[in-house]
């Protein structure tokens, strides 16, 4: 733990990401080599669908909310999604393009907030791009995805943050979602968190993501080390109407 204390809240931070191999064989895939209906079902979408993850083995983590939606822009598909945490504060949110070959990156937004309570949109640079591939040849792919985020401070004007984040396709799975079982697939994931700040600190960890037909990432599993895991599961999906009725409720209205 002594890596998140020397780089203080903006490790944890953006390792809450909704939405991220360890296996270097080449073998053939079956007919899971084509893999859009383990995506979210945008199609099904009229005003888009919040999903609720509810953390497993920990009661200290909070509740997560992200909200996706789909737009049409100039003849391209684009997902949005922007991630609350439990107090109903969006943190995040990420514009990707829908392709025939998968999803990819094109902004990722951290809301910062000083201590007064003021926001600051922190823009991150794309170094690698892929959100979530649609086309699989082989389990020794790996699919990349890199931001960077400027966070300078009076001492280090240049300091900056990086994730670094690998997938490979590791194989079939199931899980459960409302009592009901899902075929998923798996992706094995790779993290490299980066801190250029006070020097060059780095954290490596190792990871999971199941992907249900016809609904999307349904568990992740990241074990940071011994005594540090960040493991979720969806709980529910419901409207953005209905998001809103529960921060009313939240606020007390």
């Amino acid at each position: 733990m002594d890596f998140f204390i020397k780089t203080n809240t903006r490790i944890l931070f953006t390792l809450i990401l909704g939405i991220m191999i360890l296996f270097i064989s080449a073998c053939q895939l079956d007919s899971k080599n084509y893999l859009p209906e383990y995506f979210y079902p945008m199609q099904k979408w009229e005003e888009g669908m919040v999903y609720e993850y509810h953390p497993v083995n920990n009661d200290q983590l909070s509740i997560e909310y992200w909200y996706f939606r789909k737009m049409k822009k100039d003849g391209t598909t684009i997902l949005t999604g922007q991630y609350y945490d439990n107090t109903y504060t969006p943190r995040q949110i990420f514009n990707a393009e829908v392709t025939n070959e998968g999803v990819f990156i094109k902004d990722y937004i951290l809301y910062e907030f000083d201590s007064l309570g003021n926001v600051n949109q922190n823009s991150a640079e794309i170094l690698a791009n892929v959100s979530f591939p649609f086309q699989i040849k082989d389990t020794s792919q790996v699919f990349p995805s890199k931001l960077k985020w400027k966070m300078p401070t009076e001492e280090y004007p240049n300091g900056h943050l990086e994730l670094t984040r690998d997938r490979k396709f590791k194989g079939d799975e199931a899980y459960s979602f409302k009592n009901k079982s899902y075929d998923c697939v798996e992706f094995q994931i790779t993290e490299l968190m980066s801190d250029f700040n006070d020097g060059h600190l780095e954290k490596e960890y190792q990871g999971k993501e199941l992907y249900a037909k016809k609904l999307g990432l349904i568990y992740y599993k990241k074990e940071i080390d011994e005594s540090f895991v960040l493991e979720y599961e969806l709980r529910d999906t419901f409207s953005m109407a209905k998001f809103e009725e529960k921060f009313k409720k939240y606020i007390g209205e």
